[in-house]
């Protein structure tokens, strides 16, 4: 099933033997343009790869703690709608820690972690502690009655052709088990 909202289209795949076809291209564009919501095992991570306390994180505006509906947060109406289904209203404000974007020379907004562009590729400075949300890219989790739904967010690259994944393959290739087991623990 694919859906739109506010010119951004995600793909539900099912379980984890969904398919989708992607290549990172390096661009960078994700590491500008998306609200990145942090776990708590993904402010460890941050604090483990920078070696700050996380007072320091949030002093430094690494980590931003706002108020925001899930709407908001997520980005993509599709998704909270979801949230409606079990009691949650997409528009409920809740806590949210985010990744900071510092102000880049252009004026634009990017992830303090971008490196430099080399070329036309722009990586990430902490790739082996990246965020849980970066790590998925461009998949997207969301869990409910205990299940986790899987879907695709089309890239904001506009990548074409690329490699066939299913979402297991890429939970695999991107390392995210520590982080879906350490979400899993701290749901319940």
């Amino acid at each position: 099933m694919r859906v739109r909202d506010s010119g951004k289209e995600i793909e539900f795949l099912g379980g984890r033997k969904g398919a989708f076809r992607f290549e990172c291209t390096g661009c960078g564009r994700c590491c500008c343009e998306y609200t990145i919501v942090l776990t708590t095992y993904d402010i460890v991570r941050l604090r483990r790869a920078t070696g700050r306390t996380t007072a320091e994180l949030i002093a430094g505006g690494t980590v931003n703690i706002s108020r925001m509906s899930f709407k908001k947060a997520f980005g993509f109406g599709p998704v909270a709608d979801m949230l409606d289904i079990v009691g949650v209203s997409r528009n409920d404000v809740v806590p949210v820690a985010t990744l900071g974007h510092g102000k880049e020379m252009s004026g634009g907004r990017a992830c303090e972690f971008l490196s430099k562009p080399e070329g036309s590729k722009r990586l990430c400075a902490i790739y082996k502690d990246r965020p849980g949300m970066c790590r998925l890219h461009p998949l997207g989790c969301m869990t409910i009655g205990g299940r986790r739904k899987w879907f695709y967010r089309r890239p904001l690259c506009e990548t074409s052709g690329g490699q066939d994944w299913t979402v297991e393959q890429w939970i695999e290739e991107s390392r995210m088990r520590p982080f879906l087991a350490a979400n899993a623990r701290y749901l319940r």
